[in-house]
């Protein structure tokens, strides 16, 4: 039997969130109001440009309109749907409760997930709906160094999804049809570094210390 002492750990019973309150970009954003769903668009033909490179951002706003059962927001490259496209970020928000069966793993939960070249779903990603039914959401996109997509759901750090190359990204895919409504899309190219946080610095004003701890 072995043991390994710990000398210190904290544990604070509030954690920090990030989040992005406020976005300016470094020229004029290109902004979609009451956008239609389903909706593709080519990023590259509106000066979005080729790939979700670092600093670039996608924010969607809107409402999960009641009775909602799925939608979905696609990252994609050339190519047509399920067909000649891979989709290199895949966000699909579940809002109803399967019978028993096959699909049950879907109730209620977030999926990421990417279609590579051979057409095939990857390794699904779950976590818990950040979202509910018939409240308003935000959802945003921050492109990060190394195939790094950074998750925002309504103001706060969701999750993180890297996997596939995201140079050739030219497509954006949203579907929900009866079940979201789109108020604004913003497609930023280049997110300004702020001087101040978007909120104050970390505390943990009343941390518990457990010292000594040992792992038998």
């Amino acid at each position: 039997m072995k043991s390994k002492t710990i000398y210190l750990l904290i544990i604070c019973a509030s954690f920090m969130v990030t989040t992005i309150e406020s976005t300016m970009c470094s020229n004029n954003p290109i902004v979609y109001k009451n956008l239609k769903v389903p909706s593709t668009i080519d990023l590259v033909k509106v000066g979005f440009g080729r790939g979700f490179l670092p600093d670039k951002y996608i924010e969607i706003n809107g409402v999960v309109l009641e009775r909602t059962i799925k939608f979905d927001v696609f990252l994609m490259g050339d190519g047509e749907l399920f067909n000649t496209a891979n989709i290199p970020f895949a966000f699909s928000s579940y809002h109803y409760t399967a019978p028993p069966g096959p699909r049950i793993e879907l109730n209620n939960m977030t999926k990421l997930n990417d279609i590579t070249n051979l057409r095939q779903w990857g390794r699904a990603e779950r976590y818990r709906l950040p979202f509910k039914e018939g409240q308003p959401f935000i959802l945003e996109l921050v492109a990060a160094p190394h195939n790094t997509i950074i998750i925002y759901a309504n103001d706060r750090r969701f999750a993180t999804f890297s996997r596939e190359d995201l140079s050739n990204i030219s497509q954006l895919y949203i579907r929900g049809l009866h079940t979201i409504k789109i108020n604004s899309l913003i497609l930023c190219t280049k997110i300004l570094p702020t001087t101040t946080p978007a909120k104050p610095p970390f505390l943990c004003p009343e941390p518990i210390g457990l010292y000594n701890l040992v792992r038998v």
